[in-house]
């Protein structure tokens, strides 16, 4: 095992150092801003990638695009490490106040109470190049790029007994990427990074914004900081600003500067500008872990670590773009629109317990109930993740104590299962992953009920519906997916732009007013190609 940890090291410092010294130097990153410009974008994320390069795409319209962080590393690169990101890559950081109804089997290592990670993505590309990047083929088809850069999920047994269960409600498929030759792509990849030469757009990377100031109900100054430089953009007339920094920071951002509810700013003290319900709506999928053990006589084609620790994946990966750490294993989605639900399948045969309670702030003693046998490095399996995705908006954002920047942290509160219907709407969504896994007879798969002291006072049984409730508040997640944050109707115009204030708009996930059916990155992309379009058309600038 030793030689496979020492050869597996080796060949990941190879790649570390390869990324390091390859990274192309861009003409349009820029360490000091122009005076003026026609659009000022905030936020390099997805709404942010895809925007710039959209806008940028006629000479004549000058662009700024301000990103807090810089370029992501290479493990944004690898399939099966996107998760790892959390832990390695430059991120917010950011962390929910105590849940009341949720996160039972959660800690946190100071307060002992229980709070979910939401860690935000603070590199071009943004949170969704922390996430799996998982796209279903018939919602990207609008954009050519996107369909080219598309690989769908590898075939194996797994997947095929998974489609071939007998839950007739489902609509199931195989999964799609957005990855090329065994490497992850971003928006940044796919849109920013092509037009990143472009002589009328300037990328300000590691530049903060820190406030905006308001003048006759205009953006008139964009205040930022790029390392110990600060920096004021002022707008001219037909400058506008668009807000890309994502569910939780385009609200953090106006709160600063004085654009939010009342009894928010005053709380901390802030001047008034605009008395807007800015941070409330905030909601998230919620997702329950279902994990299944398998006939390993029939089966042997899971991620484990002993899999993991073989220099040989690792070099295939590396010489070719192929083999176990060219894929994410998310291989199959079952949808149930009936139930506003989703099942998705994880060839994870045993998770790593460092990584994922780090990453959640799941307790360890939850982490070892709900996966059997993790310590097994060669242990065969799959995980399901059963989802709610009509989750209600009950969540918000509020101004928190201050930051080492002068402004505000946010305290975040998704509110998770406070509804009846959303813990209703889970506990459908784990019974039918129960359904399928143990349906699945060519692997045959069986479930592993977790048996958790927390819920002693019920009979620990799937068809006992006080239990799985419980099971639910215990151990299920968050799945990183928040929005609707600036989606109130006294927020944002059908346009996306502010209420009451000229030039500023919002395009990002914030934006978005009810929870997709299936990811959010996908309707992010489809505003910002929408938003990007119809600026163009007023300006006369269409193609």
């Amino acid at each position: 095992m030793w030689k496979r940890i020492f050869g597996t090291s080796l060949l990941i410092a190879s790649i570390a150092i390869y990324f390091d010294y390859t990274k192309p130097v861009y003409r349009s990153v820029k360490k000091r801003p122009d005076k003026h410009y026609d659009y000022i974008i905030v936020g390099g994320g997805t709404g942010g990638s895809v925007l710039a390069s959209e806008l940028s795409s006629n000479p004549a319209i000058k662009v700024l695009l301000i990103e807090a962080g810089g370029h992501e590393s290479w493990i944004s690169r690898v399939p099966l490490l996107a998760p790892m990101q959390m832990i390695l890559d430059s991120t917010w950081n950011y962390q929910t106040v105590p849940q009341s109804h949720s996160h039972v089997g959660f800690h946190d290592q100071v307060r002992n109470t229980k709070i979910s990670t939401v860690p935000r993505g603070k590199f071009v590309g943004g949170t969704g190049n922390m996430n799996f990047y998982i796209h279903n083929v018939s919602s990207i088809e609008v954009h050519p790029k996107l369909v080219s850069a598309l690989e769908t999920s590898r075939q194996s047994p797994l997947l095929t007994s998974f489609i071939a269960s007998n839950d007739s409600r489902g609509i199931f498929s195989t999964m799609s990427n957005l990855q090329k030759n065994g490497q992850r792509l971003s928006m940044a990849d796919i849109f920013l990074k092509p037009a990143m030469n472009r002589d009328n757009l300037h990328v300000m990377l590691y530049s903060e914004v820190l406030k905006l100031y308001f003048k006759d109900n205009r953006v008139e100054i964009v205040e930022f900081r790029r390392k110990t430089n600060h920096f004021n953009v002022t707008t001219l007339d037909g400058t506008q600003v668009v807000l890309c920094g994502g569910s939780i920071n385009t609200p953090l951002l106006l709160l600063n500067s004085g654009i939010g509810p009342k009894s928010v700013l005053r709380a901390q003290k802030v001047s008034i500008v605009k008395d807007l319900p800015v941070g409330q709506g905030l909601s998230d999928h919620v997702s329950m872990p279902l994990y299944f053990h398998v006939n390993q006589s029939k089966w042997q084609d899971s991620v484990n670590l002993a899999k993991l620790l073989n220099p040989k994946h690792m070099w295939e990966y590396w010489t070719q773009g192929t083999g176990l750490w060219s894929s994410t294993h998310i291989l199959g989605q079952a949808l149930f629109p009936s139930d506003g639900t989703m099942i998705l399948l994880y060839a994870m045969g045993a998770p790593n317990i460092d990584a994922f309670t780090y990453v959640s702030n799941m307790k360890r003693d939850t982490f070892n109930v709900l996966f059997p046998e993790h310590t097994d490095p060669f242990k065969e399996g799959f995980i399901m993740l059963a989802i709610c995705l009509k989750v209600k908006a009950v969540g918000s954002i509020k101004l928190g104590p201050r930051s080492v920047t002068g402004g505000f942290e946010p305290l975040i509160d998704p509110n998770f299962l406070s509804q009846p219907a959303d813990l209703d709407c889970l506990q459908k969504a784990v019974r039918s992953g129960v359904k399928i896994g143990n349906s699945m007879s060519q692997v045959e798969a069986r479930y592993h009920l977790p048996k958790f002291p927390e819920c002693d006072q019920f009979q620990a049984d799937i068809g006992n519906d006080d239990y799985v409730k419980c099971m639910i508040r215990v151990a299920s997640m968050t799945m990183y997916h928040p929005i609707g944050t600036m989606a109130h109707e006294d927020v944002l115009n059908e346009n996306l732009s502010v209420k009451g204030l000229e030039n500023l708009f919002v395009v990002d996930g914030s934006a978005i007013g009810s929870l997709p059916s299936r990811f959010p990155n996908e309707a992010i992309i489809h505003l910002a190609l929408k938003f990007a379009e119809q600026r163009k058309e007023e300006k006369g600038f269409t193609q």
